[in-house]
């Protein structure tokens, strides 16, 4: 084999390593791109997703019951100037009130039955997870899902513990 021969043959044989690692490069930046697009479109329908959340949040629903029912006795303060002319409408709005009150009690003792809202001083729920742990028992393996719970106040609590792991901020 001459000398010029295996010159070329080196050359392309580098030539060709190059191309190689370039095109494989290419395809991890766009496969690369392609993660991120995909995460920032995740990342988007989570946000809309906690959005829609809020806003139908057991605290929103506590707003608006309340907002309906300052808008009542507004109606009802107006109404009362004219009694004579708006008796009935006047029971009407009272009985309307009555029943929005009766719907926020039932709402709020609700909530007081759930655990969105701190035992003590009713601060909302805040954050909650739940963690696998694995181990084993008498040579088993076994596996439990511990529940972390949070609320605004500061009060926080474990599955795997029997007090607390913070204290209640009204209590202070």
């Amino acid at each position: 084999m001459s000398i010029e021969v295996l010159f070329y043959t080196q050359l392309a044989s580098i030539l060709g390593y190059i191309a190689a690692a370039f095109v494989l490069y290419r395809l991890l930046v766009a496969q690369k791109d392609a993660v991120i697009e995909l995460l920032k479109e995740r990342n988007q329908s989570l946000v809309d997703r906690i959005t829609v959340l809020e806003t139908q949040s057991p605290d929103a629903l506590v707003d608006a019951l309340a907002r309906r029912v300052e808008v009542a006795r507004a109606e009802i303060t107006e109404l009362s100037h004219d009694s004579v002319k708006h008796k009935n409408e006047i029971r009407e709005k009272e009985q309307d009130l009555a029943e929005l009150q009766g719907k926020l009690g039932e709402l709020t003792s609700l909530l007081k039955d759930t655990d969105l809202v701190c035992p003590t001083c009713h601060a909302p729920l805040m954050r909650r997870e739940s963690h696998t742990v694995y181990g084993e028992i008498n040579g088993r393996e076994v596996e439990a899902d511990i529940l972390f719970t949070e609320y605004a106040c500061g009060y926080a609590t474990s599955d795997d513990r029997a007090e607390p792991l913070s204290k209640c901020g009204a209590e202070s």
